[in-house]
């Protein structure tokens, strides 16, 4: 039988980090009648490790919110895009299907600076039978990161964005065509490239 556990973001086994040299790179602790941890900066991450069959963490979705990323181990990050026209919380990422084993979960915000990045809590579960494949699932819409922005030391200009369908936390699909990128311009980070990543939504 299958059983969770609310984990809050100021719980001292919950990992919160910047990289050297990330623009804005500091995590801020805030309490409106729920904790949550929030950062601009590029490139920081959270991280939780736990012994469990899955894991989930809801996060913040606003029209100065963005792309963050959610990744189990060492699997491959999967991305999502919390730009919204609304405020509120959705679930930000969920894993399901692991080995009753210990594991780690790192959600890091895009390589593309000044995007909020805001993580309300995390549910632990246990109990569940493993299925031999994890699965991700998440309230906000899935993002393809550009292939220029997957490294940093081999980041150059961008000059698209492309978002893929996904299920919103309404139950709606989030498409591609929901939404246009009406902009993508440059700006300079401190990493020693220089990065277009600016970009806007509307319904």
């Amino acid at each position: 039988m299958s059983s969770s556990t609310v984990i809050q973001v100021n719980d001292n086994n919950v990992k919160f980090d910047c990289p050297q040299g990330s623009l804005l790179g500091v995590w801020t602790l805030n309490n409106d009648g729920a904790y949550n941890q929030n950062t601009k900066g590029n490139d920081c991450w959270m991280e939780y490790s736990f012994t469990g069959t899955g894991v989930s963490v809801n996060i913040l979705g606003n029209w100065d919110h963005g792309v963050y990323s959610c990744q189990i181990d060492d699997g491959s990050p999967q991305w999502f895009n919390a730009n919204s026209p609304n405020i509120g919380y959705a679930l930000g990422c969920a894993v399901s299907g692991l080995a009753n084993d210990k594991h780690t979960l790192r959600v890091t915000n895009a390589p593309m600076s000044g995007w909020w990045l805001t993580l309300q809590n995390i549910t632990l579960t246990t109990g569940d039978a493993f299925a031999g494949s994890k699965t991700f699932t998440s309230g906000w819409a899935a993002y393809q990161l550009p292939s220029t922005l997957a490294s940093p030391a081999s980041a150059s200009t961008v000059t698209t964005v492309t978002t893929v369908t996904a299920t919103s936390a309404s139950g709606n699909h989030v498409s591609t065509g929901a939404f246009a990128a009406v902009a993508a311009v440059l700006a300079t980070l401190f990493v020693g490239s220089t990065i277009a990543a600016v970009y806007f939504w509307r319904p």
